[in-house]
């Protein structure tokens, strides 16, 4: 008697020793070991062993018994029933996406290599179950893909969760890193009176001095930082502190020159991140207007050798030079 069984809490695909080879026969003869495996519910295996000790290996996980019947050359029989406990393999698979993306983007992630040893499961897309917990994915959260958009700047932990058919989860995380984006900015609009004006010669608006247009522009950024942009314009090359700004992505200002000549517009949006996008330039021709002098007054009643006063007013954006006849 006294029957053994070693290599007790083994995985599946690994040799489990089953020894009984300390049975003996107390009248003193030889005994052989019939060993009847299940390996599969209510499907057993049987295996003779002079020496009462065999290799055996478990292709699934589960307490399996082990009837261990020993045999004299009398042919008297000891049977012992023990378990072998068989621990189930949890599955392989790798995250496959990239690490950084620029903000607004769609990316993609999937599982990859993905390998249970010990399933039972005929169809390969059933062997591991994938899910994607604390992920936006467009359409569900289950399968081996992960597709969405990001919107928001910064650091995302994308996780992935692969379960077998034993129910046994691997979770693998991976960072990516949603970059901000430079916003873009269409083309300047030059309005007059309410009137969409063309470019003309020179590819320059041509205006009065001093007389009132409106400039319009549509800067874009992604969808969280849009509302947040600024925009700057410069309406003179030839006078670097007069700047405007106003926030928003549609911008409209009113303007007037009060120099005659060619002045350059130039125009930028900044989002809240400082980052700005294309310069956008624009040439005004800003005509000079002759000066217009007021009336004088009449004298009717003078003498010959009289003194009187001249006063002459004229309204003009420029200095001007009174010359009389």
């Amino acid at each position: 008697k006294n029957n053994e069984m070693s290599g007790k809490g083994k995985y599946t695909f690994e040799n489990v020793t089953l020894d009984a080879s300390a049975s003996f026969d107390e009248d003193g003869g030889d005994v052989i070991c019939r060993f009847e495996i299940e390996y599969a519910p209510q499907l057993i295996d049987s295996v003779d062993s002079e020496d009462c000790s065999i290799v055996h290996m478990w292709n699934d996980d589960g307490a399996w018994n082990v009837t261990v019947i020993v045999i004299d050359d009398e042919l008297d029989e000891d049977i012992i029933i023990m378990q072998a406990n068989i621990l189930n393999r949890a599955p392989t698979f790798n995250l496959s996406g990239p690490i950084a993306i620029d903000v607004g983007t769609q990316v993609i992630f999937e599982a990859v290599d993905a390998y249970d040893q010990d399933t039972i499961t005929e169809d390969p897309s059933q062997q591991v179950i994938f899910s994607w917990p604390d992920t936006i994915c467009e359409g569900t959260i289950l399968g081996p893909t992960c597709t969405f958009t990001a919107l928001q700047e910064g650091i995302m932990d994308i996780t992935l969760v692969g379960t077998d058919d034993d129910g046994e989860s691997v979770t693998i995380s991976q960072q990516l890193e949603v970059l901000n984006v430079n916003p873009t900015i269409g083309d300047i609009e030059f309005w007059a009176d309410g009137v969409f004006v063309e470019k003309g010669v020179n590819d320059s608006w041509l205006i009065n001095e001093s007389a009132e247009v409106q400039l319009r522009i549509v800067a874009d950024d992604s969808t969280l930082d849009r509302d947040g942009l600024v925009v700057n314009w410069k309406p003179s090359d030839r006078d670097s502190n007069w700047s405007i700004t106003t926030s928003g992505p549609e911008s409209a200002v009113n303007i007037s020159w009060n120099i005659s000549g060619l002045h350059e517009i130039s125009v930028k949006a900044i989002d809240d991140d400082g980052a700005t996008s294309q310069i956008i330039y624009g040439k005004v021709m800003v005509n000079n207007l002759a000066p217009v002098l007021k009336e004088m007054d009449d004298f009717y009643n003078i003498s010959e050798d009289d003194t009187i006063p001249l006063i002459a007013e004229a309204t003009d954006n420029d200095e001007l030079t009174y010359c009389w006849d």
